[in-house]
């Protein structure tokens, strides 16, 4: 039981970081494509 906790708590949290990193990217090239990256904390160029 313990053990099953455990790894469903690390799957949350790799779906977590998964998720961030996709939408993080996401927003990046969306502001880039519309030109607002200069208000994006670290723009991709």
């Amino acid at each position: 039981m313990i053990k099953a906790k455990v790894i469903n708590y690390i799957e949350l949290f790799v779906i977590l970081l998964i998720v961030a990193v996709g939408v993080y990217l996401f927003s990046s090239g969306v502001l880039s494509a519309f030109g607002w990256d200069h208000s994006w904390p670290q723009p991709q160029r």
